[in-house]
This record gives structure tokens, sequence and C-alpha cells, in this order.
């Protein structure tokens, strides 16, 4: 999946599970919505970075995980869980697939490859439900 995908799925995520502290319009709030835009993007560091191979520990379910301890703490950092969370399971509808179980084989795939006009639709799919489930009726 694109960046813009990704993001877009991160947001989806976060309104269906933080959609009252997302538009609090406080510093947390605000903090979140920039923590969900580098969680929705961190896993594909890897992807010019000669130390890891790309769709890795990265992009692992152990990185939520571990961001899992952090967020016990500070709850704002529920975001970066969510994004790096949602980034795999974008990852897991395109034909590449996503390996929730780094180093392990396990893999889900899909059917939607990375920049076509069937990732565009998704992405706007989730746009559209996004903005149903935020505008008043």
């Amino acid at each position: 999946m694109k960046a813009t995908t990704h993001l877009i799925f991160a947001l989806f995520l976060a309104v269906v599970f933080f959609k009252d502290f997302l538009f609090a319009r406080t510093i947390e709030s605000f903090i979140f919505i920039a923590l969900l835009i580098i969680g929705a993007t961190l896993p594909d560091f890897d992807i010019k970075n000669t130390w890891f191979k790309h769709r890795g520990l990265s992009h692992s379910i152990f990185v939520p995980i571990a961001l899992l301890f952090v967020a016990y703490f500070y709850l704002p950092a529920y975001a970066l869980v969510v994004g790096t969370l949602s980034h795999g399971l974008a990852d897991a509808l395109t034909p590449m697939g996503w390996k929730p179980f780094t180093p392990f084989k396990f893999k889900i795939k899909g059917p939607i490859k990375t920049g076509s006009l069937a990732e565009i639709l998704f992405a706007a799919a989730i746009l559209f439900v996004i903005f149903g489930m935020v505008l008043p009726i």
C-alpha cells in the first residue's frame, strides 16, 4: 500500500476506536494525531534501509505489542499502536501480504495491488466511511 492509503486506514481505525478522544481538541488529541501519522508510516522505514529486510520485523505484530507498554502510561501513545497495527493490516490486503509473526512464515495476503486503481478505490471508500462516521446527519 502507498503511504496515503496507510494514513487513511490508520485514521479509519482511530475514528472507530478513539472517536471521542480524537476530536476532543485537546493537546493530547493533537499529539494523538501526530503519533498516528508516525505510527502508520513508521514500519516502512526499512524500505531504503540496508540493515533491515522490507516487511520484516518492523511490520510484525510484535511492534504494536511492544508499543502497548508505552501506551499504558501515556494514552496518546495508543496512536502508535493503532498506526503500526493498521499498517500491517493494510499490507495484508496486498498480494505481497503481511507476515504478522515474523520471522515465522505465516502470511496473510489479499488481492489489492499497491498503486492500483483498486487501492485508490479502497482508500476512497474508507474516506467515505470516515466522513459518514464523523459528520452529523
